[in-house]
């Protein structure tokens, strides 16, 4: 029986098999090279927005108008104290907040040297209890705050700690630090943030909010 004729049909067929699949192939590394170029030409893009031609075309958003002032929290190092160079270089006056004097004066004297605004400083140990925000609410009574930054934050000394073997007292401080302070920093701002302007009352709406849901709490719950 002659098999040519069925080794030559099944070499076709397999030669056209094989020119399918590296159809299908180079179809998907084009469409995987193109969503990589495009994915990189928008990245580009957004950096000479942002970098280039966010400042000359006055493309960023103008905070000044929400207020005159900038609170930010954990101001003396890292991301605080870009936040508050930042925002002082766009013309805002700052609220520097952090429990060192010494880094406080340092960073105000930097944002000073950087730009011609208002500086004013609030040392505060955020890993104290709720007693420490009276504080705060006195010295940022009468500012028209327009952004709050909470920046401030708290971590454990080694990242391979087991939950274990970190204090109790440890616990609580970071939990004072990281969350505490974020809750109670908003109550006492955000009601002057929502009027864009004009601390007026704003400040003590926002403690009495607080304290409202406190006794609700402490009465049961707050489903009483």
């Amino acid at each position: 029986m002659d098999t040519a004729p069925a080794a030559a049909a099944a070499a076709a067929a397999a030669a056209g098999g094989v020119c399918v699949c590296t159809y299908v192939f180079a179809v998907i590394g084009v469409v995987c090279s193109a969503y990589v170029a495009l994915s990189c030409l928008r990245f580009v893009c957004r950096l000479v927005k942002v970098y280039a031609l966010s400042r000359p075309l006055h493309l960023y958003a103008d905070l000044s108008k929400m207020g005159s002032w900038a609170v930010v929290t954990g101001a003396t190092d890292g991301i605080g104290k870009q936040y508050a160079l930042q925002l002082a270089e766009q013309g805002l006056n700052i609220v520097l907040i952090g429990r060192s004097p010494e880094k406080l004066k340092a960073t105000e004297s930097e944002v000073r040297m950087r730009s011609n605004v208002q500086v004013k400083t609030v040392v505060v140990d955020y890993s104290g209890g709720r007693e420490i925000y009276d504080d705060v609410e006195r010295e940022l009574a009468g500012l028209e705050i327009g952004v709050l930054v909470n920046n401030v934050g708290m971590g454990y000394a080694w990242i391979f700690d087991e939950f274990l073997d970190v204090e109790r007292d440890v616990h609580l401080r970071m939990l004072n630090v990281n969350m505490m302070s974020c809750v109670a920093m908003t109550f006492i701002v955000l009601p002057q943030v929502s009027k864009g302007g004009g601390w007026g009352g704003g400040g003590m709406r926002g403690r009495g909010e607080w304290r409202r849901v406190e006794d609700r709490g402490r009465d049961g719950g707050m489903g009483k």
